[in-house]
């Protein structure tokens, strides 16, 4: 591709305007040549073209099994999965967070090495508000893939309330028959809504 080419007593050198293929591997060949003529033993080195960013992945917000809601102001967590690059490697991730997908108004890009979960604290997040997880990587050589975004998290900070609950049915019993089953009848609210009841009996 290149030939052989005389470029004085220098011991660095860069070679310009090249069309190298992506994913193929090249080998620079040095060797000197003293003044009575005597020429060394040719040494090499290899190196792959890379020109191909990452493969954005999936995020999700608070875990890999993914969130709608979170009831907490400061703290929320973030995790990413599928991301690839199968040249160099990926070197590391960031990850941002937003009111809108992709936005950075929240939080701005933060390295997170190579792992691929993080808990974000000292947050200051509003009720109602829904906000957006977003990642990057980046490739050994430094191209960066498309952001991928989770679907967003709506902070809820008050808690559901439940009417006193009545014994037996609808009308509240202070005495019952059976022995062996107890009835227990109530009802619930929330601004938003509720995803189970818990009962116990004592």
């Amino acid at each position: 591709m290149v030939p052989v080419t005389n470029v004085g007593t220098v011991t660095t050198w860069t070679v310009n305007n090249l069309s190298l293929v992506n994913a193929k591997t090249y080998e620079g060949v040095i060797q000197a040549v003293d003044y009575a003529g005597n020429v060394s033993t040719e040494v090499s080195s290899s190196v792959i073209v890379d020109t191909d960013g990452p493969v954005a992945g999936q995020v999700a917000d608070r875990d890999n099994s993914d969130v709608e809601w979170i009831s907490s102001t400061s703290t929320t967590n973030i995790h990413w999965e599928n991301f690839s690059d199968t040249l160099s490697g990926i070197d590391h991730y960031e990850y941002a967070i937003g009111t809108t997908p992709g936005a950075t108004n929240v939080l701005t890009w933060t390295e997170n090495g190579l792992d691929t979960n993080v808990t974000v604290s000292n947050l200051d997040l509003i009720h109602d508000a829904t906000y957006y997880g977003s990642v990057r990587a980046t490739d050994i050589v430094g191209h960066i893939s498309p952001i991928s975004t989770s679907n967003g998290i709506v902070v809820d900070i008050f808690d559901p309330t439940v009417g006193a609950p009545n014994d037996g049915g609808p009308v509240d019993l202070d005495y019952q028959g059976p022995s062996d089953t107890l009835g227990i009848y109530w009802s619930g609210n929330d601004t938003r809504e509720i995803s189970f009841y818990e009962y116990s009996v004592a």
